[in-house]
């Protein structure tokens, strides 16, 4: 079902690799095309395997430029032809970008720009953001319509970091679940190692400094769980080659095992005994929604932000102190230990499924 021009949506982003950001964004605009909006995606740089996800009435250009700034004028060429009443952009520098040439465009659009990340708290652990494009961002989220933040936390930090207006920042919770995460969840999966655990801890998060594995493995190399429980650490970064050795040097080679390469860690997840999150900061991680949408128990460290709106104040799952490798290894044996309601999980991932946030989003994004 397509839409009409005056319902025309236009989500951008950097591409559609196997990411957070990426999913969320296919999810809503697989939510909007079925509510009837004609809706647009457009990625800059190339598609990636996502682009499979994108139901029929989602409307694909791939700009393919290579990189985010060489996609300025292709994308003002299209926007221009597409004459969207709305456009939405995620991921900083392409909210940079989409914000620009929409002020210079003949008809401009509602402008929102969504952002993931607490700007207070991303900027010690990454040299991403230099000031002068922190200054770029600053600019450019005061000039949007709509500022939307993934948590309370980050709808904070927008505005003392960046100076926007609180009127013009919402909070919205991200659309971290779909039925297909639930069909996914029931892939075959034959792994030896995987198989023969007894107790299965796993994290999901990328191989960087943000998300602290070192952390973790010294807490898990404390669990004293018996040789049965193994952890399973899902995702790739730049950290990879000093994750591996310090999974070497705290001798837990037998124990730990490290997949780099999947675009399905549902699977695996649907079988875990526990969900470990060690960020030091977060936005609103999906992975906790996912877990719980399993019936899966989680830990999660204190983080800003995200953890504690998800989890209710650990309502749902335990919160521990950033860094904290004792407290985190106490942590995960109680949740080892004890019994799982899992329907309660369930209840509380299902806050966060497409169905039950898309209204909002859909409200966010068409004009008024």
């Amino acid at each position: 079902m397509h839409g009409t021009e005056e319902s025309r949506v236009v989500l951008v982003l950097r591409d559609l690799g196997v990411g957070g950001a990426e999913r969320v964004v296919v999810r809503l605009a697989n939510y909007l095309a079925g509510s009837g909006v004609d809706t647009h995606l457009v990625t800059l740089v190339g598609a990636g395997p996502l682009a499979a996800e994108l139901n029929g009435d989602v409307r694909l250009h791939d700009l393919a430029a290579g990189k985010v700034r060489n996609a300025v004028v292709p994308l003002y060429r299209l926007l221009a032809r597409l004459r969207p009443v709305s456009l939405m952009s995620t991921l900083p520098q392409v909210n940079a970008v989409a914000v620009c040439v929409a002020r210079l465009l003949p008809e401009r659009p509602k402008v929102v720009v969504r952002e993931a990340n607490d700007p207070r708290h991303e900027a010690p652990y990454s040299r991403r953001l230099g000031a002068a494009m922190r200054r770029l961002l600053a600019a450019a989220y005061r000039r949007a319509d709509l500022v939307v933040a993934v948590s309370q936390g980050v709808k904070e930090g927008v505005e003392e970091a960046y100076g926007v207006d609180p009127a013009k920042v919402v909070a919205l919770p991200n659309a971290s679940l779909d039925d297909g995460v639930l069909a996914r969840a029931g892939a075959e999966l034959r792994d030896d190692w995987y198989d023969r655990l007894a107790k299965r801890v796993v994290c999901v998060a990328r191989l960087s400094a943000q998300k602290d594995h070192a952390t973790l493995l010294r807490a898990f190399g404390q669990l004293d769980a018996g040789p049965g429980t193994g952890l399973l650490l899902i995702g790739s970064g730049p950290l990879e080659t000093e994750v591996r050795a310090l999974v070497d040097s705290l001798g837990l080679g037998g124990r730990v095992k490290i997949v780099t390469q999947e675009t399905n860690p549902f699977r695996w997840l649907r079988t875990a005994d526990l969900l470990v999150l060690s960020s030091r900061w977060e936005g609103s991680p999906n992975v906790l929604v996912e877990a719980l949408a399993l019936g899966v128990p989680v830990v999660a460290t204190d983080c800003p932000s995200g953890p504690r709106e998800i989890l209710a104040d650990g309502e749902f799952g335990e919160l521990v102190p950033v860094g904290d490798a004792a407290v985190l290894a106490a942590a995960m044996r109680l949740a080892l230990s004890r019994p799982t309601d899992a329907e309660r999980l369930v209840e509380r991932g299902r806050d966060f499924h497409i169905e039950s946030v898309g209204p909002r989003w859909l409200a966010a994004l068409l004009p008024r």
